[in-house]
């Protein structure tokens, strides 16, 4: 090409592509990433509602087997019985996850009628289910702690 030679303009046909394309694959991510927090939201959302309502049985299925192998019923029971963190709490809003040593760490706010409070939830797979091994709800773990004697 010479110096003086004109460039010749992009092809409609690319314009186009580059116009839809582009914002296309923007959604298509955004939306993946979104369905991806939906799992999540909706577990720890079924996790909060059921404490808050007292059905702790319920609750306690959605912990990890080896967390429930840990800790009783009775002592998951009596210790969210006395969390005022949970009293209330609607649902559980996520916006960032991460990988962990065996499992998903996600982060965010549990709704709750005195404001949001930052959360985080801990996952493991089970089969083909996720299920809870940690609640931290303002910096401090919300759920018996496996570790702790009785």
């Amino acid at each position: 090409m010479s110096a003086g030679a004109a460039r010749k303009p992009p092809s409609t046909a690319l314009v186009l592509i580059g116009a839809i394309g582009g914002p296309l694959v923007f959604v298509g991510l955004f939306v993946w990433l979104m369905n991806g927090f939906a799992a999540y939201e909706a577990l720890a959302s079924g996790f909060v509602r059921e404490v808050a309502a007292g059905r702790y049985e319920a609750a306690y299925g959605r912990m990890a087997s080896p967390y429930r192998a840990s800790v009783p019923l009775e002592r998951f029971r009596a210790s969210l019985s006395h969390n005022a963190w949970f009293r209330g709490a609607t649902s559980v809003d996520i916006n960032r996850t991460g990988s962990n040593s065996g499992g998903t760490s996600t982060s965010g706010t549990m709704q709750r009628p005195g404001g949001a409070v930052g959360v985080r939830f801990h996952f493991v797979e089970e089969g083909d289910v996720e299920r809870i091994t940690n609640v931290v709800i303002g910096g401090a773990s919300a759920v018996p702690s496996p570790a702790e004697a009785p």
